[in-house]
């Protein structure tokens, strides 16, 4: 099926049918595609004889074009708390696991993570953690029971509220909830109300498919006491907040902190118990000195490379966005609970406003209740498919479902849905010219033609910016840079490319003096799942010689690999696993990285580079392959009958550590020089206790052993005080 030639059919290359090209052929095609769709300042369908071939296609080749750049965000609760529902979360490509203290115990979020963990061991797929504070949120106190799993659950008793009716709110928490009485968790709720405000009752979570919710109007007060008249009716059941509006509709703002002592203690113990908080974020964030405590609150815990998101969700986050996205690490966009406070007609343009900010900042920024119906339906709506896909091509990094896995009946299919709709956004916003029209707006955004002021780009931001227009430019297969805080990672993420994001992080050992040490590399993976377009890997763990002037920029020095050869080589690997790119199909990748002070861009071959690493390791200690290069054809999706084709598979972010390559090649092509140490990697017992964030004592220690024992044998010093290598 073609479609007919127009006046612009001068622009149009004869050419196979898509299905019928190679990986290479393809990139080409639509690299064509865009640069005809920038010269005539828009898309024209009939530049593309293939167009509705494009459309229909089954890209039964691997395409850059399959793999998912939007991140998924997943709550985590009683619909998907066992180990086989969040496997096959996992494997449908959730990278992110949300814990909402909002909800459940201490105790209920602990033995989810430890079931999350046991999730991530058994499928070998890294998964974020992100903890949510409940923040100044009013609760109504209902009775408690446990379930059969021995977990605190609040009653589903209905209660039922008609128009017109009289309901007393109280403090007194031990009083019994019931239609004509509310016990509340704030205790200074009489003193913050007037006659005439509004309060909105609601379920937690609420969907559209459960949207009742209970509109009460203040009359008077009796001693300490609220009392109301129900202005509209509802039943409602199960966890209920309370939303407090002025006669106006503005907020009504209260004395809660942001965060409680109850969120600080939660925090601490949860950490505490379970070594994992990639991010943290901070509920009804109304200032820049809410970041700030959240940092020292990580800070001082022991955490202080977590992450803090700003979630906004009233008029007084709107009011201070400016300076919450220079100070926080990205935004929550609640719009359950900010929708409460914008109005309907308004809250597309606050939404498109929002993230374009966020993507001039380069922060991320996450979008919920999108497929609110999936939460009972097996199906979104159209107009929920739509509202994914313009999230997506606006610029959104992942997009967060909470009732949908929480408490929904089709949580593993609620995830595939909503990234087979991120897919097809993303392919077309490639195919438009949408990403180069993004890459141009932050360039008028840099020089001053949005902000009023010339804003000075860094040496690094420079680099990745220059690394995704050259990707545009070569119709690279892929761009490779190295991590080491993630800054550089990010900053390309920003630039939205056209391709995957291969991010190198290098499991490492750091020493903050000469008897702890402590694994670092981990935490960083996990926190690059939420980028857009990244795909963060786990080199494998190989021993160099120490240097011991080498510092990570905060004092401490670390112990990395010898060279840089052996993590680019499992990059190029990796990407052949992902389906990236194709052994014999002459793909070229971008690789930035920093040669001391000097940051670099360079243009490879993947066939080359590969064929140049297998030569070199006879005489390398670091290579331990002396296979020819014949053998990486073993490594191509479609010669590997054992490996899924499907999208899920290939855009999965993260492999276990010690997963990586162990199986990669055959037998035969794993000999070991008899004149060369082996490399030391991480054994499975240590990589099962990294995978569930042990990083003290306990996993290093084993570690640590081991490496000494090689170093020993390589004639390396290994005491982190030795002053040279």
């Amino acid at each position: 099926m073609s479609l007919p030639h127009t006046a612009s059919s001068k622009w149009t290359i004869k050419q196979p049918p898509l299905a019928e090209m190679n990986s290479t052929q393809q990139r080409a095609h639509y690299a064509r595609t865009m640069s005809v769709s920038s010269s005539m300042g828009g898309y024209d369908a009939s530049t593309d004889d293939n167009l509705a071939t494009t459309i229909l296609a089954k890209y039964t080749r691997s395409s850059n074009l399959r793999t998912t750049a939007t991140q998924l965000i997943g709550t985590i609760g009683p619909a998907c708390n066992n180990v086989e529902t969040l496997s096959e979360m996992l494997r449908a490509g959730m990278t992110v696991a949300r814990f909402d203290f909002s909800a459940f115990t201490l105790d209920y979020h602990i033995k989810a993570h430890r079931t999350l963990s046991e999730a991530m061991k058994n499928t070998g797929f890294l998964c974020a953690t992100m903890v949510d504070t409940k923040g100044p949120e009013i609760q109504v106190v209902r009775d408690k029971y446990v379930d059969e799993h021995g977990d605190v659950r609040i009653s589903k008793h209905a209660l039922h509220f008609s128009e017109g009716s009289t309901v007393s709110l109280t403090a007194d928490t031990t009083q019994s909830c019931s239609n004509a009485t509310l016990p509340v968790s704030y205790s200074r709720i009489h003193g913050v109300l007037e006659p005439g405000d509004r309060i909105i009752v609601t379920r937690y979570l609420i969907t559209g498919t459960n949207s009742d919710s209970v509109t009460l109007e203040v009359t008077g007060f009796e001693g300490q006491d609220v009392v109301c008249r129900v202005v509209v009716g509802a039943t409602l059941d199960g966890a209920l907040n309370m939303f407090l509006k002025k006669a106006d509709s503005t907020p009504v703002r209260t004395d809660l902190p942001i965060i409680s002592k109850e969120d600080q203690d939660m925090v601490q113990s949860f950490y505490s118990a379970t070594r994992s908080l990639d991010f943290l974020a901070v509920s009804y964030t109304s200032c820049k000195a809410d970041i700030v405590n959240a940092r020292q609150l990580c800070k001082g815990i022991g955490a202080p490379e977590t992450s803090i998101l700003a979630k906004l969700e009233n008029l007084f986050s709107l009011d201070n966005f400016d300076e919450l996205v220079v100070e926080s690490d990205g935004v929550v966009l609640s719009r359950g609970r900010l929708g409460q406070d914008v109005p309907v007609e308004k809250f597309p343009r606050v939404q498109k406003h929002l993230i374009k900010q966020c993507n001039i900042h380069g922060k991320l920024i996450w979008i919920t209740r999108v497929v609110d119906t999936m939460s009972e339906a097996p199906r979104p709506t159209r107009a929920e498919a739509t509202d994914v896909a313009n999230a997506v091509m606006d610029g959104a990094d992942g997009i967060m479902l909470g009732a949908e896995t929480l408490r929904g009946l089709h949580p593993v299919t609620s995830i595939e849905t909503v990234l087979q709709i991120a897919r097809e956004a993303e392919s077309y916003y490639i195919r438009t010219g949408a990403a180069d029209n993004h890459f141009q707006s932050l360039v008028e955004a840099n020089r001053g033609d949005v902000t009023g002021s010339f804003q000075k780009m860094s040496s690094v931001e420079a680099c990745a910016s220059s690394v995704v227009r050259a990707s545009s430019k070569l119709g690279a297969a892929a761009i490779i840079c190295f991590a080491s805080t993630g800054t550089t990672a990010r900053l390309i993420s920003k630039w939205r490319p056209a391709v995957p994001v291969i991010c190198v992080v290098q499991p490492r050992l750091k020493a903050s003096n000469g008897l702890h040490w402590q694994f670092s590399g981990l935490g960083l993976a996990k926190q690059l799942l939420a980028c857009r377009g990244v795909i963060p890997m786990l080199s494998s763990a190989v021993i160099g010689p120490f240097n011991a002037g080498e510092e990570d920029g905060s004092g401490r020095r670390t112990m990395t690999a010898g060279g840089s050869a052996a993590p680019l080589r499992d990059a190029l690997r990796y990407g052949i696993e992902l389906g990236l790119f194709e052994h014999g199909a002459n793909d070229h990748v971008v690789i930035t990285t920093k040669l001391g002070g000097d940051h670099t861009i360079k243009v490879v071959n993947v066939d080359e580079m590969l064929a140049q690493s297998m030569g070199t390791r006879k005489s390398s200690a670091m290579f331990t392959d002396a296979s020819s290069y014949e053998n990486l054809a073993d490594l191509s999706p479609t010669s590997r009958s054992s490996r899924s084709n499907s999208s899920a598979s290939l855009r999965r972010s993260s492999l276990h550590p010690n997963k990586l390559f162990s199986n990669s090649l055959p037998s035969a092509a794993r000999p070991v020089p008899e004149s060369a140490p082996a490399p030391a990697t991480v054994s499975e017992d240590v990589a099962s206790r990294l995978m569930q964030g042990d990083t003290a004592e306990g996993a290093a220690h084993d570690y640590l052993r081991e490496l000494e024992r090689r170093l020993e044998q390589s004639g390396v010093s290994s005491r982190p005080d030795t002053p040279s290598g």
